[in-house]
Order: structure tokens, then C-alpha cells, then sequence
């Protein structure tokens, strides 16, 4: 289960999408954005909150199969401390997934014995030379509060007069006001470049 499917080009599904052909190739996966109520032998379900309906309807099924929940960031400073129905969605699960170690001390200490910790991986990548005379920054999210990409505004305003530093920020306009801004910085920075929202692969190129 994943809120967010192809067309939204997100953390969430770029999981999902992977975990489905890391798991197809022993198993028979399907991903949905909703549980449709077909029984199948596992859910792994994403993101606490957003899939909570899913998962409520899943553990209510007589002898309901086993449920993992693997929880997001906005689930993990957020969501799991305010909200009520991604709580219960700590309560009902049978496992829960975080992606990196510090993520465990976010659990509630209740659901903490739940937790497993799953490191996310990719196909190793050539190492690329790097520029000697400049150093690159990038940042990689879209525009959206819960990213803070404000951060990164400010940081390329500081390093303004900085000439050996070059400052690349991939990420779509989620948010129109965080949008003007990015673009309002792009034109008066000389060394600021907001290239939107890329592919995977792009995106991934970037990153190399």
C-alpha cells in the first residue's frame, strides 16, 4: 500500500516502487494506493497516517494476515505524535519499518520492540571526478513545507558572494509561495539553480 503513486514522482513511491521489484521477484506484488479488500498474504503498508484507512480495514478481517507499516518522515515527526488514526495504525500493526537507526528513538517507546530497521540501498554508481576549483551543493526535495527548503534559500543567500561554490536544487513547485521564492532567488543568484522537478534518473545523475 502506498499513498502516492507514479504520477506524484515522491519519496513514497520511488519506495514502494522499488520494494515491488525487490519483492516481485519472489513473490506476487501488488501496489495499490488503496487496499481494495482482496485478501493476500501480507501488507506492507506506507506511511502511517495516509494509509491508515487501509490498514484499519486489513486488521479488522477475521484472522487477518500479518501487517507491516513502515513509517514515513512527516509520520515520524509528525503524524505518529499528534495524530490519532496514525497511532492506531502503531497499535494495529504487526511490524514497523523505519529507515535509518536514529528513526527507532522516534517510535513511541510502546511499539518500540515492533521496529525493524531497513537501510535503503541502491546499485552501485561510478565514482565521477570532482571539480577541484568549485565545490557543488544539491539539494534534492520539492517544495513543500515539511522539506524545509527555505534552509536552503537562506544558505545561498549567505553564500552569495561566494564564487567556488555552486548551489543545484531539484524539486517541484508544491508550494507556489516556496516556488516564487526559488525562482524570485534563481534569477539575482548567479551560482543558485532551481531545475524543477526531474525524473528519477535525472535526478539520480544529480546526485552522481
Amino acid at each position: 500500500m502506498t499513498p502516492a503513486l507514479a504520477g506524484a514522482n515522491n519519496g513514497n513511491w520511488q519506495t514502494a516502487s522499488r520494494w515491488g521489484r525487490m519483492l516481485g521477484r519472489d513473490y506476487r506484488v501488488r501496489v495499490l494506493p488503496q487496499w481494495d479488500g482482496r485478501r493476500d498474504d501480507l501488507m506492507v503498508a506506507l506511511h502511517a497516517r495516509r494509509s491508515a484507512r487501509s490498514i484499519a480495514d486489513w486488521a479488522a478481517q477475521a484472522d487477518a494476515p500479518p501487517l507491516v507499516v513502515v513509517l514515513t518522515g512527516t509520520d515520524l515527526y509528525r503524524d505518529i505524535r499528534h495524530d490519532e488514526a496514525a497511532q492506531r495504525s502503531l497499535a494495529l500493526a504487526d511490524r514497523l519499518v523505519v529507515l535509518h537507526e536514529a528513526a527507532i528513538a522516534d517510535v513511541p517507546a510502546a511499539y518500540r520492540a515492533k521496529a525493524r530497521v531497513c537501510l535503503q540501498s541502491c546499485p552501485r554508481r561510478r565514482a565521477l571526478a570532482k571539480p577541484v576549483h568549485r565545490l557543488r551543493a544539491l539539494m534534492v526535495g520539492h517544495l513543500r513545507e515539511e522539506k524545509d527548503p527555505r534552509t536552503y534559500l537562506a544558505a545561498a543567500q549567505l553564500l552569495r558572494d561566494r564564487t567556488d561554490i555552486w548551489l543545484d536544487h531539484v524539486g517541484g513547485p508544491l508550494d507556489p509561495g516556496l516556488a516564487a521564492e526559488a525562482a524570485a532567488l534563481a534569477a539575482s543568484h548567479p551560482r543558485y539553480r532551481w531545475l524543477g522537478a526531474l525524473d528519477h534518473a535525472s535526478t539520480r545523475d544529480r546526485i552522481q
